[in-house]
């Protein structure tokens, strides 16, 4: 993504567009895919992050209440990994998921644990015909009976 090139420019106005154009060349946002994102402010109902897209994301507090000891730690500067769903909506917002992060984190370290064949821990947290549904790594599992 390169600015336009207009012909009558000043030296600042050169400078500033160089520079604009080599930070761009750094940014490979895809989405649908988990990235690193930078805690730039703490809200009472958002946490906003610098996705080093156009604008700055949005998560909801909501998103870190299942996890105390993770909205604890949460200062301004931290690095936390979110999913980007969507670059731009059609608000111009950039649409990202921390909860879809652990989720899908989650999700690969379960297909790990299954090919080594190791063991998990769960907690159950409800019962199903047949077995129980059991939370392991933020995941919900069925166990039979």
């Amino acid at each position: 993504m390169k600015s336009e090139q207009i012909n009558d420019l000043s030296p600042a106005q050169k400078e500033f567009e160089s520079l604009l154009n080599k930070d761009f060349e750094n940014r490979k946002l895809k989405e649908n895919e988990l990235i690193k994102a930078t805690v730039t402010e703490i809200t009472k109902n958002f946490v906003v992050v610098d996705c080093k897209a156009k604008m700055e994301g949005m998560i909801p507090i909501d998103e870190f209440k299942n996890d105390q000891k993770e909205l604890e730690k949460l200062k301004i500067g931290s690095q936390i990994e979110v999913f980007l769903d969507r670059i731009e909506s059609f608000r111009g917002e950039i649409i990202i998921s921390r909860d879809k992060a652990r989720k899908i984190k989650a999700w690969k370290k379960m297909e790990k644990v299954f090919e080594m064949q190791e063991e998990v821990t769960g907690f159950i947290t409800g019962k199903v015909k047949g077995g129980f549904i059991a939370d392991v790594e933020g995941l919900p599992c069925f166990m039979p009976s």
